[in-house]
């Protein structure tokens, strides 16, 4: 009986986080609230507050849930080091991480969610020192990768690596920002699109 409890609680647990994902994303988490999260698997609020303190509490449970994995993979890929063609490595892993965020459904969601709750005020709040700090994780990832091409000599590129990273990073958000454009208009996503982009970039550093 006790398992059986334990094994309801968590499918509730994973239910209010997909509940929470959809709603923020049609939404926004401003607009949402725990009885709203609660309605739409057919619970009451009391339910949420067992699971969750509040709204931020569920930004973070969807980042550890589904964020996570996104970025433990991706500074996996970008230890080219570790691979015996590094630049083809590099190019790899950061199409992968493009094509997964804007390309798949669920995991574009939760990217919408987690930019959203980062929007930068003049005093940022926990969640959002928190989401800032997950988030450094893929800069570094890029930094410590471009640093070790340049080492390497497979850079044509003078510009410092902080700021390939830097525009790097841009660049990806971009493209997967972008992605809420084209489906909003109905246009279909190919990873040959996201693959022609980012080979402007990438073209223009790697050797």
């Amino acid at each position: 009986m006790v398992r059986k409890t334990k094994e309801e609680s968590e499918r509730t647990h994973q239910s209010l986080i997909d509940a929470a994902i959809e709603l923020f994303h049609e939404q926004g988490a401003n607009s949402t609230t725990l009885h709203d999260i609660a309605a739409r698997v057919g619970m009451t609020r009391g339910a949420v507050y067992w699971h969750f303190q509040n709204k931020d509490d569920i930004i973070v449970a969807i980042w550890k849930r589904d964020g996570a994995a996104i970025q433990q993979a991706f500074q996996s890929d970008m230890r080219v080091w570790d691979y015996p063609d590094p630049l083809a490595q590099f190019r790899y892993g950061v199409m992968r991480l493009v094509e997964r965020l804007a390309l798949d459904p669920h995991l574009y969601k939760v990217t919408r969610v987690v930019f959203n709750a980062l929007e930068k005020t003049d005093h940022p709040a926990e969640l959002q020192r928190y989401l800032m700090k997950e988030g450094a994780v893929f800069y570094n990832a890029i930094l410590e990768a471009i640093s070790y091409l340049r080492r390497e000599g497979l850079l044509h590129h003078q510009t410092e690596d902080r700021l390939l990273a830097f525009g790097l990073c841009g660049y990806m958000h971009g493209l997967v920002h972008l992605a809420a454009t084209r489906s909003s208009r109905g246009e279909a996503d190919r990873n040959e699109d996201y693959e022609s982009v980012l080979n402007i970039y990438l073209d223009a550093v790697l050797k």
